[in-house]
């Protein structure tokens, strides 16, 4: 039996596709560089939402576009955030040539200028291209959202063939009535190389997080390209929405995050 997804979904795409490409950014090559690189700098004012600053960070350690590294990719986010498409596509397009983990994300952010100026079918295509550069969970959530893209551009097929590529994706578990693996949320207030510095994060919204009625923040281990991260989780949701409306609360600069 086909089973579609609630239209909720799809309503909620691009703050999706958003969460989806945070998330990735802040995991993705997080420990690379020391302190001396200029790195830390321009995504940490990415990730803190200094957009405009991190543009011209990351611009300055990139060159001119048609790089393909880090700090491009951190560009053509930052101009997608202030909705300079011109400038994002200029930085994400040749990052989005190519392969690998930069690709997928450039990808992902080209999906959401895509779906803001008209052209769902296009982003359901990136987003379906960035699912096959992917791994393990990072892939199914790109397959999960080019679904919804798919549903948008009215392509009900190709919608529910990325759905079954979204549960073939993950190890054979539980499953929710949708069709998807089951999960919950939590809100991710950083993602750091040490322990020690995520202890510190742990400390410095420690007091916010109890006034929020969200308990006490907590560190938990992930792996990425076999690298250990320390990462700082918030609360624990039952769905996106809940996690979603907790995060505008909370007033630290947070992202949804699937638990662990």
């Amino acid at each position: 039996m086909i089973v579609h997804q609630p239209l909720t979904w799809v309503r909620s795409l691009p703050s999706l596709i958003g969460v989806m490409l945070l998330a990735l950014s802040i995991l993705a090559g997080g420990c690379s560089g020391g302190s001396g690189s200029g790195q830390s700098t321009y995504r940490e004012q990415y990730e803190a939402g200094m957009y405009r600053q991190a543009l011209a960070s990351a611009q300055a350690r990139a060159g001119r576009p048609g790089s393909t590294s880090e700090a491009a990719l951190v560009a053509g986010l930052s101009a997608e955030a202030m909705r300079d498409d011109e400038t994002a596509r200029r930085w994400l397009e040749p990052i989005a040539r190519g392969t690998g983990d930069l690709a997928a994300r450039a990808r992902a952010a080209l999906a959401l200028i895509e779906l803001r100026t008209g052209d769902p079918l296009r982003a359901a295509r990136d987003l379906e291209i960035a699912s096959t550069q992917l791994g393990g969970q990072d892939a199914r959530e790109a397959a999960r959202v080019s679904a919804a893209a798919y549903e948008r551009a009215d392509r009900p097929i190709d919608a529910e063939r990325m759905r079954r590529r979204a549960i073939g994706a993950v190890s054979t578990g539980s499953q929710s009535s949708t069709g998807f693996a089951a999960t919950s949320y939590t809100l991710q207030v950083g993602a750091y190389c040490t322990r020690s510095r995520a202890n510190q994060r742990v400390a410095e919204v420690g007091a916010v997080v109890r006034s929020a009625g969200l308990g006490a923040a907590r560190v938990e281990l992930a792996s990425r390209d076999g690298r250990v991260l320390y990462l700082v989780h918030v609360g624990r949701f039952s769905t996106f929405d809940d996690a979603d409306r907790a995060r505008r609360t909370l007033g630290v600069s947070t992202i949804v995050a699937q638990a662990i």
